[in-house]
């Protein structure tokens, strides 16, 4: 083969794949919208990455998980709620309290607004880091559908009187005190809500944020709301017995 035909081939084979890529690019975005926070909003929810993760895990007590699965029954805490909690691996005394550092100082910022969060962990997080959070977790809930998830909690607290934001789900960044400008987690919306400091890393984390939009009216550390039977969307694994 000469190696014009040969160069000529390898043309046709490079454009081929640009055009296998950006069709899987268009494909992966499809009905997303980017934000001017580098955030994505799809079907009225907003992500910090997209495509998101395929499911979530979340190691908590059977019966929490049951009830879960029948009526839906989640508890969400409020970033305060965390600041004086006793435990090393759940309790964090800066929680929703985001820092950058500006000419090299270390600035804190946090919101005005109350926001309830759902934590939970990446796909690929260890069964050992998930149940160090507590001795009383015995179980692993996993999350097949997190849009419809985050949508049946919207419609949840809605029907509860309190008036949100969208849902938003993000990755948790262990960056607190190391991001030096806006152009990396902080120019997310709600970037303090995800941010962590390096020490808590192992864990992995994610969450679903709700904005509370009426803070000085309707305010507590704790919420729990039935979302109704979430068995079609979830399934439980028992702990392994060591």
């Amino acid at each position: 083969m000469s190696k014009d035909l040969t160069r000529s081939v390898r043309n046709v084979k490079q454009r081929r794949d640009i055009k296998r890529r950006r069709a899987i690019k268009i494909a992966r975005y499809r009905g997303t919208t980017k934000t001017k926070n580098r955030t994505f909003l799809y079907e009225g929810l907003e992500f910090n990455q997209w495509p998101t993760e395929k499911f979530l895990l979340k190691a908590v007590k059977k019966e929490w998980a049951e009830d879960f699965l029948r009526i839906g029954r989640i508890c969400l805490n409020s970033m305060s709620f965390y600041h004086d909690h006793d435990s090393g691996e759940i309790g964090d005394s800066l929680e929703g309290k985001g820092a950058l550092v500006v000419q090299g100082v270390m600035v804190n910022v946090e919101s005005i607004n109350q926001h309830y969060m759902w934590c939970c962990s990446l796909p690929s997080t260890s069964r050992k880091a998930l149940y160090s959070l507590s001795d009383e977790h015995n179980v692993i809930v996993r999350v097949d559908n997190i849009s419809e998830l985050m949508k049946r909690m919207e419609k949840a607290m809605i029907e509860n009187g309190i008036c949100i934001a969208p849902p938003h789900f993000g990755k948790v960044s262990y960056s607190r005190g190391s991001v030096s400008s806006n152009g990396g987690t902080g120019s997310k919306w709600l970037w303090n809500c995800f941010q962590k400091r390096a020490q808590y890393q192992h864990q992995r984390e994610c969450r679903i944020v709700l904005t509370n939009l009426n803070s000085f009216k309707q305010r507590s550390e704790r919420l729990f709301i039935d979302i109704g039977a979430c068995s079609d969307i979830a399934s439980i694994s028992d702990k392994p017995v060591s």
